[in-house]
């Protein structure tokens, strides 16, 4: 069972990707300019985007790491050193994949959300993975990421 705090998380989180999966890319900050943008939310905002847009390029799988309170650990010192080790994760897979670091200070625990083309991985109401079943899905998230590539391909050209 989860936490009220975790699903409490997982609520604003899923608004957040959702308002930031909705809104186009913009080269400006003006949309953040309402006081509904903490800057959490900007920084969730802005590494969720660049996840989608590395993933959409087809450039591989787009990572992205919600940072909690649980990082640092004596696992990991920081976010960019959890990121290194997903990307290393997929790349011995023999798949490309870059990480984007979202501080989520309010979290308890640390989580990510697999961009994969234009689709995030995992069931509808758990896009946000912990640290180990993200890990462990991998193979998973590769294969997805093959089928989503699939149809995409064959979209385009109907």
């Amino acid at each position: 069972m989860h936490s009220r705090a975790e699903q409490m998380f997982k609520f604003v989180l899923g608004l957040a990707l959702s308002v930031g999966l909705a809104m186009p890319a913009q080269a400006d900050d003006s949309r953040y300019s309402s006081g509904n943008w903490t800057p959490e939310l900007i920084a969730l905002d802005k590494a969720s985007t660049a996840a989608r847009n590395y993933a959409e390029g087809n450039h591989g799988v787009g990572i992205l790491i919600h940072l909690g309170q649980d990082v640092p650990n004596d696992r990991v010192k920081d976010g960019d050193e959890l990121g290194h080790l997903f990307v290393q994760r997929f790349a011995a897979l023999g798949v490309a994949a870059e990480y984007f670091v979202s501080p989520a200070p309010d979290a308890p625990a640390s989580g990510i959300t697999y961009h994969i083309a234009h689709l995030l991985y995992g069931p509808d109401q758990d896009k946000v993975h912990g640290l180990m079943t993200a890990w462990n899905d991998a193979p998973k998230v590769i294969e997805q990421m093959k089928l989503a590539k699939e149809i995409q391909a064959a979209r385009e050209t109907e």
